[in-house]
């Protein structure tokens, strides 16, 4: 239920311009750099790996950064998405999703949880986690920290759940230095 009331929520948000996104082959801190030179909304959404950063922002700003980073021999393209997920562009879909989230029952985690928010396991308080879960949507999603900080804590084994192998790929490549690991999808 949370998954899916957060996918509608994102998509039925009525804003002045959607955003767009955009996969950029290069590190998250030299994206974060050179989007700087851009004019209008660019931010770092994703960080999924040393060598794939996904940045969103305003439908004008983002063909400007694809093309920059394209003519200094980065590769960039668009992502078709019908939002600038993780930006705060979808930061107005927080408000019904936060208030959806107070309606279920969120407990204590068992086992550590990180969030992509914090790259942290979630904390023991049902509020805080339901405000992590709501503000995830308009954040950056820490995935390289995460996955380091959970190999820091002791995994070793990673399972991607899903239709793709893309977040056991990006695992792989950022922990690639590691060679007591297994990534499974």
């Amino acid at each position: 239920r949370a998954v899916s009331t957060r996918a509608k929520e994102m998509t039925n948000i009525k804003v002045a311009d959607n955003g767009m996104m955009a996969s950029i082959a290069a590190p998250w801190e030299l994206v974060q750099e050179k989007i700087k030179a851009i004019p209008g909304y660019v931010a770092v959404a994703n960080k999924n790996c040393p060598q794939q950063t996904v940045i969103a922002g305003d439908s004008k700003a983002i063909p400007a950064a694809i093309d920059m980073f394209n003519k200094e021999g980065i590769q960039a393209g668009a992502i078709p998405v019908s939002h600038a997920f993780h930006s705060k562009i979808i930061e107005p879909a927080t408000v019904p999703y936060r208030e959806f989230l107070k309606k279920i029952p969120v407990n204590s985690p068992k086992l550590p949880i990180f969030s992509n928010v914090t790259a942290q396991p979630y904390p023991d308080d049902p509020d805080q986690i339901r405000e992590l879960m709501a503000v995830q949507v308009c954040h950056t999603v820490e995935w390289i920290s995460g996955l380091n900080n959970m190999y820091a804590q002791g995994v070793r084994l990673f399972v991607e759940c899903g239709p793709k192998r893309v977040l056991s790929a990006f695992a792989t490549a950022t922990l690639a230095d590691k060679k007591d690991i297994r990534v499974l999808a």
